[in-house]
């Protein structure tokens, strides 16, 4: 560990320090995964998207606003699972649709409300009398549109122009095995956070990458193995941490640029570089290192600091019988005018008053203190959306939450009983259909 570490990896970006793998961006802040991106804050997993806060996994997505898994949406809020929609809040697994609001599985629909086809008056009026500017007529509207979808089906797995794919949050892949999150990407397996890659196996965030395997956080990188974060034209690097800009053929390394032929950081010749990797390779396989990544023990994060626990939660006495890290989290208050708890806040946005933005508001569930950035009060009120009543980690929290395990489970569908793979486990309630029946009943 005598190698000095970025703080964040953040490369090729404008205006975004306060990130964490972000990559040819402007303008974005407390956001993860960002990519080709612009105006940013909040969110994880945007890519080639502008102008989104508090969303998670949106692509060529403009202005949208608590979002989840949603694809060339415009203008889109509290959404999940939508494509190709306008105007439309609310909505669940919807497409094609403009102007719809507590919408669940609707195509190229248009002016629907909680799923009653209006006329564009009538829609306006009902729209209106919602105050979804507001938080108390947002709750209600929330209520009822929870309703909704409980009485409406579900596909097994979210699988989108995909062949020959297993998993979940698959489109426009092939040959996909047992892999979660997956984009735009052929030939993954068993991984998670694909995108625009092919020949991926056992690896998590890949983005543009080409033949990698036991590894993380890769962009713009082929062949690597058993490495992390390997960044723009990196190439045949194995166990190596943070190789940056076209690094190639190192074994070992920590924290190069534009290096070539290195073991343990060390220059060598071509010659000896070839020489030495396979004696490396071979003492590896005998102590039974080979073939596997990095061990937990060189974790410089606590166990409760990770993705793993957004999706594997541990408490702290299970870490710790593992031998895992953990930490205690606190905030520290930061200088402010005023602290005001988020039930004390004005229910309406016409009356949130420009000085919100030098308070500091309780967390209505945690009690964690956070602050409302002019970015975000901007965005409200030319959206007509209320304030969050929410730290930042509990909106992804319960955001999180709404997106299925990456899990499979054995079922049958609800529909015709043929036996399927879902990601809802059996003792849900919900109303699981193959997708055949799925498209028979939307379409």
């Amino acid at each position: 560990m005598s190698t000095p570490f970025l703080s964040n990896v953040v490369v090729n970006c404008v205006n975004s320090d306060f990130n964490s793998f972000c990559v040819d961006t402007k303008d974005a802040y407390m956001s993860a995964r960002v990519a080709d991106s612009e105006h940013i804050y909040f969110c994880y997993l945007p890519l080639f998207s502008l102008y989104c806060i508090d969303s998670y996994g949106v692509d060529h997505c403009q202005y949208c606003y608590e979002c989840i898994d949603c694809w060339s949406c415009y203008e889109s809020f509290f959404s999940q699972l939508c494509r190709n929609c306008t105007n439309v809040q609310l909505c669940y697994c919807c497409t094609g649709c403009k102007n719809c609001v507590g919408c669940v599985n609707l195509r190229n629909a248009s002016n629907c409300f909680f799923n009653e086809q209006l006329s564009p008056d009538e829609y306006g009026k009902r729209l209106a009398e919602l105050r979804l500017s507001t938080i108390g007529g947002l709750e209600r509207a929330k209520e009822r549109f929870d309703d909704l979808r409980r009485r409406h089906p579900v596909r097994a797995v979210f699988m989108l122009q995909s062949e020959n794919a297993l998993g979940d949050y698959i489109s426009n892949s092939r040959d996909v095995s047992r892999s979660f999150d997956v984009d735009q990407s052929e030939s993954v397996s068993y991984s998670w956070g694909v995108e625009y890659s092919r020949d991926i196996g056992d690896a998590d965030f890949i983005y543009y990458g080409e033949r990698c395997y036991e590894n993380i956080s890769n962009s713009r990188s082929t062949d690597i193995y058993f490495s992390f974060a390997a960044f723009q034209g990196t190439h045949d690097v194995f166990y190596c941490l943070l190789p940056f800009n076209g690094t190639r053929d190192c074994f070992g390394c920590a924290g190069l640029k534009h290096a070539e032929y290195c073991i343990l950081n060390k220059q060598y010749s071509k010659e000896e570089y070839e020489r030495l990797a396979p004696k490396i390779i071979t003492h590896m396989r005998s102590t039974g290192e080979w073939g596997e990544f990095f061990p937990m023990e060189l974790s410089p994060f606590a166990y409760n600091e990770t993705v793993a626990h957004e999706y594997f939660p541990l408490r702290e006495e299970e870490a710790a019988a593992r031998g895992w890290k953990w930490k205690d989290q606190y905030d520290e208050m930061q200088k402010v005018t005023k602290v005001i708890p988020a039930s004390q806040l004005p229910d309406s946005l016409d009356d949130i008053p420009d000085d919100i933005l030098n308070w500091a508001i309780e967390c209505a569930a945690t009690k964690r203190p956070f602050k409302i950035i002019k970015q975000e009060l901007d965005f409200y009120r030319r959206m007509g959306l209320p304030v969050p009543h929410f730290h930042p980690d509990e909106r992804f929290r319960r955001r999180t939450a709404l997106r299925n395990p990456r899990k499979l489970w054995k079922r049958n569908c609800a529909n015709c009983q043929k036996p399927i793979a879902t990601s809802y486990s059996p003792e849900r309630p919900e109303r699981v259909y193959c997708e055949e029946c799925y498209l028979k009943e939307v379409y």
